[in-house]
This record gives C-alpha cells, structure tokens and sequence, in this order.
C-alpha cells in the first residue's frame, strides 16, 4: 500500500499537461459498452411494436444527436417513422441522413482524433449494405403516397450505390458482397410497375444473374421463381422473344399473359432483426524485420503484411518496439430468435398458404460486407497502434510514469466502431403474385401471433404492402 502512495505522489507531481492529456483520452474512451447496449432503450421499444415510445427514447439519446452519429439517428427515427406509419416523416428523416452521409468532407480534427483513440468519434459512415437499404426504404415511403416518379428517382440513387459498390471491389479477385440482387430485383418492379419494360428486363436479368452467381455461392440464396417468370414476362413485354424463350427453356416455365380481371400483389415481409455489431480482437505477433514486417494472428489464422517504405521514421521507430499488438474491429453477431417456436414463413392469402422467399438476408450480407472491408479496418488500427506506441516512448523519455498513463490510455482507447443500423431486418422476404380483383384478406404468423389485413386489387394494378414479423 505504501509503494501504491509512493508512486500516485510521484504521478502528482508530474508535468500537467501530459497527466491531462493521458486521464483526458482514458475519459474519452473508457466506454466499453456496444453501439447496440448504448441505445438499448431504443431497440427494445422498436423490437416490441411499440414506434411511438421507440421515437421518443431517440429524441432523449443526446448521444444520438452528436454530429457523429446524426446519420443513425436519422436512418432509425426514419425507419421508426415507418413503421408507424407516418410515411412524410420517414422521407424527412431518410432525406437528412443521405445527404450527411453523402456531403460529409473529411474534417481534419476528427480524423486526428479517431487515429489517436478509435474510429468512434469520426462521423459514422454506412455499410454498403446500409447505403443500398436507404433507397429502398426511401422507395418504399414514396409508393405508400403513390409517388412512384420519386420511387424512381430513388431506384436510380439506388443503382448508383450499386455501381459504386462494384467499383470498389473490381480489382480484387474472389467472391465479395458487390453486387447486391435485391437492389436489381427492386429496380425491376418499380420500372415494370411503371411501364418501363425495357429497363425492367435490364433489372430483372441483371438480378437474376446476381442471386445465380453471387447470391447463391456467397448467402445460400437462390433466385426467387418469381423473378424467374419476370424475367421471361419482361423479356416479351420488350420484344426480346429468342431470350423469352431461351429463359423458358432454362427454368421450364411458360409466360402466361396477365389476365383483364387481375392486378399483382408485391408483399415484402420484414423478418426479424438485423445482427449486432460488436468488439472483436485481433492479436498479432511482429515477423520480420527491415524495410517489411508481416504481422501474423495464428487462432484466426490472418497474416497481414506491412511494408515501411513509406512510413516516417517516428513511425519506423514506434513498430520496433511492436512485438504482441492486439487490434479491436467489428464483428457482427446474429441476434438470436424472439422465440423456439416453429413458423413456416408462408403468407397466407384468402386463406390459402403461399411459400415466401428470401430476397435478401442481412444475417448474411452483413458479417460478409465486414469481412471484405477487414483489410481497410486493419491497415487504419496498424497506423493507430504505431502512433500510440510513439507517443508512449516520447512520454516514457520525459518520465516513466507518464508512460505508463499514456499506455494504459491506449490500451483503453483502441476501440472498434460497434455503430451500425440496427432497426434493419434480418431478412427480406417477398411475395409477388397475380390476384382477382376485388378484396382479399392476407395474414402472416410469426413469434408473437398471426397479423391479418385487407386489401383490394385493381385489374391492371400492382398494389405494394409490408408485414414485420419475427
């Protein structure tokens, strides 16, 4: 106990401006808690139904609110707005978070900061998932006010995404998340919907090559047979017989044209929740010395190398000293299910079961996006150790016991970005079908008990509606 005085009297009179420095970045970052456990109040009113109260815990969470985390704030008070149908203040809410996430400039405070501490404290950034997920909902908001121009102007953002996603990965070889087939699939509805028949098929095809390939490989999810018949239908709405019937063919199914006294029903059904992101460690040990150094982590079974041609010599400096270096990144995790009892997934309508399909499962999408990225999340935690390291040898010459705070500061500091949006689904499910006109009853069962409503189809009409269900 004396020794334990000797050394907080020593600690005391040390210079202020470095003990500051040092309590101020353990302050800042001794928050151990997951992006998900910081707004649990939030996610367990969205979990339960219950928007209202789910709206009012965002608008409490100062947190939330920070320039940092204004995108989720608006991505979940949008999603919220949604489902409790209140469809302008959705748009409102979605609006603001794409154009901050999309006019965000690189502010120089912040990215200091962040390669000091953690990525926390830089303005959230979405998932290439998140992004392509934005415009679909914002779609969806605009057909719910029979807006369908404005759908399409989303349809159109959404394909930019998509393009810009397969941009980032086209130099690296293997299978990656980019290329999103629900994206495609969507686009394709809308522009069929609205009478363009030529980019529906552009759409369709491209989706049914995507879920083929990738989807398929990559998720475990197969192209829906509905998109196969939209495929065929679209083909000969455009003029395309030899490829009609060269789909025909492949997937033995024969186009039947749409009968005068029938409308189509497009149900997508929001199942479950999306995982949760949080802390994962990477521990590596230092091989190598020189000019390249390859750092390993053997339990997973990742090495990384590290060339120092273009590093600083500070920075040269700090990695000599690097032997066991542990990393903090992301890790999504599936939630697991509300309950054990079985639901066989299927959309009943009038009464009749019809088998749903999964258009797109973010349980999947999600721990793969990350992975592709781990590289990026990897190279950014290597400059941040090393610059960690050089400030604590630069503290150790002034005094030893400033060393020993500015590194128990960085131990504490290095933090993964647990931030994601969580009022996503787990997966997307969907019915696409041809009705009689007239009024229908649809139910749907999951976890919590059986959800009915009615609707009616016009003869020539596509009518859009959602289930949420777990």
């Amino acid at each position: 106990m004396q020794h334990v005085t000797r050394i907080l009297k020593k600690i005391i009179k040390l210079n202020s401006a470095f003990v500051g420095l040092s309590f101020m970045v353990v302050f800042f970052c001794s928050g151990c808690a997951s992006f998900y456990a910081k707004t649990l109040a939030f996610n367990d009113k969205f979990e339960r139904g219950d928007y209202q109260e789910a709206l009012r815990q965002l608008d409490s969470n100062r947190k939330m609110k920070k320039p940092n985390n204004r995108v989720l704030y608006n991505l979940n008070y949008a999603t919220a707005s949604h489902w409790n149908g209140d469809f302008e203040e959705s748009i409102n809410h979605f609006k603001l978070a794409d154009e901050y996430f999309s006019d965000y400039s690189t502010n120089a405070a912040s990215e200091a900061l962040a390669v000091i501490t953690n990525p926390n404290v830089k303005p959230y950034q979405p998932e290439s998932f998140e992004r392509v997920a934005l415009h679909f909902y914002q779609a969806l908001n605009f057909i719910f006010i029979a807006d369908y121009e404005s759908a399409m102007v989303e349809c159109r953002k959404m394909n930019l995404e998509l393009q810009k996603l397969d941009d980032k990965y086209k130099k690296h070889t293997g299978r990656r998340y980019q290329r999103d087939a629900f994206g495609h699939y969507i686009m394709g509805i809308l522009y069929e919907t609205t009478g363009n028949h030529n980019d529906a098929f552009i759409a369709y095809r491209n989706a049914l090559e995507i879920y083929e390939s990738d989807y398929q490989q990559l998720f475990g999810t197969h192209a829906p047979d509905a998109l196969k018949r939209a495929v065929i239908r679209s083909a000969y709405n455009t003029g395309f017989s030899a490829e009609a019937a060269e789909y025909e063919n492949r997937y033995k199914f024969k186009n039947s044209s749409s009968k005068t006294n029938h409308g189509r029903l497009i149900c997508f059904i929001f199942d479950g929740l999306s995982p949760i992101k949080n802390e994962s460690s990477l521990n590596f040990s230092k091989v190598g010395y020189g000019s390249f150094i390859t750092l390993a982590d053997q339990q997973n079974d990742f090495t990384f190398p590290l060339s120092l041609d273009y590093c600083s010599a500070s920075e040269r400096a700090a990695l000599d000293h690097l032997k066991i270096v542990r990393f903090a990144v992301p890790k999504y995790t599936n939630r697991p299910p509300k309950c054990y009892l079985h639901t066989d997934k299927k959309l009943y309508i009038n009464g009749l079961a019809y088998q749903t399909s999964v258009v797109e499962d973010y349980n999947k999408i999600a721990p793969q996006s990350l992975r592709d990225r781990l590289w990026l999340e990897i190279g950014t935690s290597i400059l941040r150790t090393a610059i960690k390291t050089a400030m604590s040898e630069f503290a150790r010459e002034k005094n030893e016991y400033v060393g020993l705070l500015v590194n128990l500061a960085g131990a504490i500091s290095e933090r993964a970005d647990t931030r994601h949006w969580q009022s996503l689904p787990g997966a997307i499910r969907l019915i696409d079908i041809e009705l009689e006109a007239g009024e229908h009853t649809l139910s749907y069962e999951d976890c919590y008990g059986r959800q009915s409503k009615h609707i009616n189809i016009q003869a020539g009409k596509t009518l859009f509606t959602t289930f949420r269900g777990f």
